[in-house]
């Protein structure tokens, strides 16, 4: 393959990898009571603080993901997101029958997308971000 092209499918893929980050972020913020009332209930102490940290985390590392600009730390801070989330809050072995499975569903979804932030962090963002390397 050639860079050129590769470079566009590393732009592309980071676009495509970034919006379920950027959009979840801005749900949280539209939803935030009733995202603390779902951290809640499923036993997050301190949800409001947590979930302000999420939504910096998800904010900051989509847009850092989306644009390139210091590629690693935004992949870090999702990573550091996404992979207590998924274990938290898509636990298909600890929920009711009926929930298995859009739990087991949601939860390697999450598993997936963590392999692309992993594919990123080793690869870098490609030519076509704001920093044009990886940090």
């Amino acid at each position: 393959m050639s860079t050129e092209l590769e470079d566009y499918i590393s732009l592309t893929g980071r676009v495509f990898l970034s919006v379920i980050f950027i959009q979840s972020g801005m749900g949280k913020v539209g939803n935030f009571e009733g995202t603390v009332g779902y951290m809640s209930a499923h036993g997050m102490p301190m949800a409001p603080i947590f979930l302000f940290g999420a939504i910096s985390f998800l904010l900051l590392g989509g847009l850092s993901l989306l644009s390139g600009y210091k590629i690693k730390y935004g992949v870090l801070m999702l990573l550091i997101f996404i992979v207590p989330a998924t274990f938290i809050f898509h636990a298909f072995w600890a929920v009711p029958e009926e929930m298995v499975k859009i739990q087991t569903i949601m939860f390697t979804k999450n598993i997936a997308i963590i392999g692309g932030l992993l594919s990123v962090l080793a690869h870098g963002a490609g030519r076509f971000s704001l920093d044009k390397k990886s940090d």
